[in-house]
């Protein structure tokens, strides 16, 4: 019951965010501008639903035999 009360009276605090980082999301995180590669991401996610939907429908429903749609590579490492 306690917590209900903190709840009910919470108020945002009376500071800025002057450690914010000016390129930050709204939301939380950074926005990602790159249209490009996020068009050919959920172009990839929308094949491997498409394979899903294929093998549910002819009833051999197995997630170890949908393969990896190539076009979801990236040229670059998880380090960069």
């Amino acid at each position: 019951m306690r917590a209900i009360q903190k709840a009910i009276g919470f108020k945002p605090s009376k500071y800025s965010d002057d450690f914010r980082a000016p390129d930050a999301s709204v939301y939380g995180g950074f926005q990602y501008l790159d249209y490009a590669l996020t068009a050919k991401i959920r172009s990839s996610a929308t094949e491997v639903l498409k394979r899903l939907g294929r093998q549910l429908i002819n009833g051999k429903f197995n997630l170890i035999s949908v393969s990896f749609p190539i076009k979801c590579m990236a040229p670059f490492s998880v380090l960069e």
